[in-house]
């Protein structure tokens, strides 16, 4: 069997589509779960999916505010501020734009 050098395993790209999977199955705790793993990652292992992983949580937040009798207020108080932390990451990505088209 060949031997696996870890700096070609991707975590944190495995990571993303566990938590992207179970957030399309409406599994929303673990997708969360996931995502947020991605962040507490090395940036040296997330750099490539952080930004889509932030956006994604924002995407779930503004799904549950859908679903609150106060949508206005979770959106502003919850879904914004995450788009925006979203966008934080790199604003010169080829995401940004539809980040920025989200918030």
């Amino acid at each position: 069997f060949p031997s696996h050098d870890k700096k070609k395993y991707k975590k944190a790209v495995s990571v993303y589509y566990i938590a992207y999977i179970s957030k399309e199955i409406g599994d929303y705790k673990k997708a969360y779960k996931y995502f947020k793993l991605i962040e507490k990652m090395p940036q040296t292992d997330s750099a490539e999916v952080l930004q889509a992983s932030q956006m994604q949580i924002g995407d779930m937040y503004l799904r549950k505010a859908e679903d609150h009798p106060d949508e206005f207020r979770v959106v502003e108080n919850h879904v914004i501020p995450q788009y925006e932390k979203a966008l934080e990451v790199d604003k010169e990505s080829a995401l940004a734009p539809i980040i920025t088209d989200k918030n």
